[in-house]
């Protein structure tokens, strides 16, 4: 492995897992500034590659089984979507003092754990708070009036 695969390897490990370079240089080697080294050109050790491409592979097995940083990190793109949805989407954000991104994440979180008898408890929640409103026929009762 040469030195531009091995920076592009790390530089994909970063874009892909959202870490910091020197969190990455940390955890790799105990090093923060590691990243920025390699990035302006300086040799590495075959140990020093092979340290890091373990911690990799360390990093990514351990993510399969159980936590959740991958996943929690991914990249969502959005194409052709209307504007207007995407204002209104912003106003929301905004009410909920969120960024885009961060709203857009709550939306899919609450999304993904709604079940069907999570919407029935809702609904059914609704119409008790709603029970003792208005239920006639508007229409009728403003022809009524005007009738009188």
């Amino acid at each position: 492995m040469n030195h531009d695969e091995f920076r592009r390897e790390i530089e994909d490990f970063l874009k892909r897992t959202g870490m910091k370079q020197s969190r990455f240089g940390r955890e790799a080697l105990g090093d923060p500034g590691f990243v920025s080294r390699i990035r302006s050109g300086k040799d590495v050790t075959l140990g020093t590659i092979q340290k890091c491409s373990e911690f990799m592979a360390h990093y990514r097995s351990r993510d399969a089984k159980s936590d959740t940083r991958l996943a929690g990190r991914g990249s969502l793109v959005l194409e052709q979507v209307d504007v207007d949805v995407l204002e209104a989407l912003d106003k929301r954000a905004r009410s909920n003092r969120r960024s885009v991104e961060e709203e857009v994440k709550a939306i899919l979180t609450q999304a993904a754990r709604e079940t069907r008898s999570d919407f029935a408890a809702w609904a059914a929640a609704l119409r008790y708070r709603l029970r003792d409103r208005y239920s006639g026929d508007a229409t009728a009762d403003i022809r009524a009036d005007r009738d009188r």
